[in-house]
């Protein structure tokens, strides 16, 4: 049975406004890994203890048992405010928060096309009809207790092991060092990482690789025209005369090494980057808007330079940047009913929104739900049929390189329900 088909029978949820501000409210209570029925039936059985909440003075408040075991309470009590607002007909302002599940690990797999590290930070649908929200921490955690004697994971948590995983697919050896020590248990945790996300890995260790020794810096272009110049800072000592001792000063200087592991987490990062720019863009526009206003705009002779690029970039990476759409004119009205900008057109939202980022975390109001999360699978859909990998490399590297992606289906992505939750 292909991957495919174990999976066809998942699709993608939608819940009306009050469903999501019930589930914002239990995720910041402390059920944020939780299913979406889980957090939406504990909100529901527990409306009388939200609705005495929103009643309490500030005294109570701070006595009350459930703001006290809330992981976020500022956020949990701001959630039952909106909630009662709502419940009222009044407008609220409040914008609920959609978290992506380990998207260090998320992008990692859609440019490595690996489909076990996909699945696993929810990239696609978890296998079988019960689709769930998998926990890459807990599960890597767990994986990684069963390759060692019980006496050895005795001191080890789940914490611990999330910041060696998280540290560790950035190219750290010191942390998991730290947490692990140096015997069997750090022996089981990569042999965890290399077997349980095998592309995602492997992606990490490729990155390595890529280093140029002694280089001043690395640099690449992003799909969107975004300039990534990161230059090798290294400390150098030198020794000054402190009355009459010789004593080592370290200055920062521009100068290479040999290796370095800084690779990985720079280049995702800027591809994080790029993501956020592109949500913060898609779900501020519509397809209807957005064509008269090219079809009305006189361009410039910088405009259309910025086209000639952007199109450039998408003709060598495959993934085509909504900003194109800011620098498009009059003169550009074939380019516009091409099928690439066509099908970028029709994946916006029918209604465009306000959309506040922190990183990974997405804030939007809670009518705005589903075409946040749909947002969010249709960049990462585009982004694992596309070439990025291979168009980074090359770059960082140099020389053309020769990339073989593995099988995942980025038809799969669009159906995913926990991409962000």
């Amino acid at each position: 049975m292909t991957s495919k088909n174990k999976n066809q029978s998942v699709t993608f949820r939608e819940f009306n406004p009050k469903q999501y501000l019930l589930m914002d409210i239990a995720g910041n209570f402390g059920l944020d890994k939780e299913d979406w029925d889980v957090r939406l039936n504990w909100s529901e059985s527990h409306l009388s203890d939200l609705q005495r909440i929103a009643m309490m003075d500030q005294a109570n408040l701070s006595n009350n048992s459930m703001m006290q075991q809330a992981d976020e309470p500022a956020m949990f009590y701001a959630g039952i405010m909106a909630y009662r607002k709502a419940m009222e007909g009044k407008p609220i302002g409040y914008g609920i928060s959609l978290d992506a599940t380990a998207s260090g690990i998320q992008l990692l797999s859609i440019m490595a096309g690996c489909e076990d590290s996909a699945r696993l930070c929810n990239v696609i649908p978890s296998s079988g009809t019960a689709d769930h929200r998998e926990d890459a921490y807990t599960t890597l955690y767990g994986s990684m207790k069963t390759r060692v004697p019980s006496d050895l994971v005795t001191n080890v948590t789940r914490a611990m092991a999330k910041d060696s995983i998280m540290t560790g697919f950035y190219g750290s050896k010191a942390v998991p060092k730290r947490h692990f020590g140096e015997g069997d248990m750090l022996a089981a945790f990569y042999d965890t990482l290399e077997t349980d996300t095998p592309g995602a890995w492997a992606l990490n260790v490729y990155l390595q690789g890529l280093w140029r020794e002694y280089a001043l810096g690395h640099a690449w272009v992003l799909p969107n025209n975004f300039h990534v110049i990161v230059k090798e800072m290294n400390r150098v000592a030198r020794t000054v005369q402190w009355g009459n001792n010789p004593t080592d000063v370290f200055v920062t200087k521009n100068i290479g090494t040999k290796t370095g592991l800084s690779l990985c987490p720079n280049v995702t990062h800027s591809v994080d980057g790029m993501v956020v720019s592109e949500m913060q863009r898609r779900c501020g526009m519509t397809m209807e808007e957005q064509i008269k206003i090219v079809e009305n705009k006189r361009t410039t002779a910088e405009d259309h330079k910025m086209v000639e690029i952007l199109w450039g970039h998408y003709m060598d990476s495959g993934f085509m940047s909504s900003r194109i759409l800011e620098f498009m004119g009059s003169d550009h009205i074939d380019m516009l009913y091409s099928r690439t900008i066509q099908n970028l057109l029709y994946s916006l939202p029918k209604k465009a929104f306000e959309l506040i980022t922190i990183h990974d975390c997405f804030r939007c109001l809670p009518s705005y739900g589903n075409d946040l999360r749909r947002q969010y699978n249709q960049i990462l859909y585009e982004l694992a049929g596309s070439n990025l990998l291979k168009f980074l490399a090359d770059q960082i590297a140099g020389t053309p390189q020769t990339i073989n992606k593995g099988g995942l289906v980025p038809s799969q992505i669009l159906q995913s329900n926990y991409s962000i939750c």
